[in-house]
């Protein structure tokens, strides 16, 4: 139990996100990790573990000491770091592509002026004669 624990502890993010390399060496091709669905998922479990030790497992008869509570407060916060190094590294491979694309041109398209009005608008009504 505590081995499986161990493992899970490195975080998804930490395992499974790509930097993108250094500016010196990336080539127009470089490949990265551009989407947040790992450090979601760092974040929803160390949600989770600190969710449980807070409904139920810090009352139990053992306390904040016991080795279950310890092990998934550990867990818990290891999923936290790791969720925040995701982010980060997501953050930082979205800029190095924005970097690397070219900018789109947009196109601009002059719209001709309107044409003028057919007949000029009738003048103001004289003011009303006073009594």
């Amino acid at each position: 139990m505590l081995l499986s624990w161990s493992l899970l502890a490195s975080g998804c993010s930490v395992a499974f996100t790509d930097a993108p390399p250094p500016r010196e060496l990336r080539r127009a091709d470089f490949d990265c990790t551009s989407g947040y669905g790992m450090p979601a998922l760092d974040t929803a479990l160390s949600v989770l573990g600190f969710g449980l030790l807070a409904i139920g497992g810090i009352g139990s008869s053992g306390g904040l000491s016991s080795t279950r509570n310890l092990l998934i407060l550990g867990a818990s916060g290891a999923f936290a770091v790791s969720a925040v190094d995701g982010y980060q590294t997501v953050y930082t491979c979205r800029e190095a592509l924005d970097e690397s694309r070219p900018a789109l041109e947009v196109p601009r398209h002059r719209r001709a002026p309107p044409p003028p009005p057919v007949s000029p608008p009738p003048p103001p009504a004289p003011p009303a004669p006073s009594p």
